[in-house]
């Protein structure tokens, strides 16, 4: 018999040539690839990537109706990079907006109210960690994934302490950040039903009888 070889969609990335410039299951040899626990890494051959996926670690979550729900903001100084992510979320059914700096992504929040934001760290002028913590100032309650090119430890304990739901390393595979993405508005909606049910509780408290 003769072994099969690992589909492109199988190793975490759809056949396109623009996506896959950008994919670390794309490129020659090992890539580094995040892992659950921050701060760790892991090296992995090309067609090992297939293992994580079948594993379950990248994942469906949401359908396509669901997915047309999210308010999705993209902020990123590489063109190239950020139009890839924005044609494929608006393919997949996402509701985004990008931005190439942080003063246009503080100009489009003021005017829209966003579910989630991938951030950039590395842009120049502001850098996404100082976009991170003037944006949750007045959006605490959109979640935040950051994105480097040269992930440290400190550098996610930075973001995570700022208010960041979860930051990936580049390169990776963009069906990791999509499924992230999903995961991070599925916490934005139950935050939000916490909240509304706190409020019902309260107003079904028994009042305190006047004196």
């Amino acid at each position: 018999r003769r072994k099969r070889t690992p589909s492109k969609e199988v190793l975490g990335c759809l056949p396109r040539r623009g996506e896959l410039a950008h994919c670390g299951c794309a490129g020659r040899g090992a890539t580094e690839r995040r892992v659950r626990n921050p701060g760790a890494r892991v090296s992995l051959g090309p067609y090992e990537e297939t293992s994580a996926c079948q594993t379950g670690s990248i994942d469906w979550r949401l359908t396509m109706t669901e997915r047309a729900k999210i308010d999705l903001l993209i902020v990123d100084d590489d063109d190239g990079f950020r139009h890839t992510l924005v044609s494929r979320f608006l393919r997949h059914g996402f509701r985004v907006r990008d931005a190439a700096e942080a003063e246009e992504a503080m100009s489009l929040a003021q005017r829209l109210e966003f579910d989630v934001a991938v951030f950039d760290v590395m842009m120049p002028g502001v850098s996404g960690l100082q976009l991170l913590e003037q944006f949750k100032k007045s959006h605490t309650d959109c979640e935040v994934i950051m994105l480097t090119g040269q992930g440290t430890i400190q550098t996610a304990v930075e973001a995570m302490k700022l208010g960041a739901y979860d930051y990936l390393t580049k390169p990776f595979p963009l069906k990791e950040l999509e499924s992230l993405i999903e995961k991070a508005y599925e916490r934005r909606q139950l935050k939000k039903e916490n909240l509304q049910l706190k409020v019902l509780l309260r107003r079904n408290e028994p009042q305190e009888a006047m004196v």
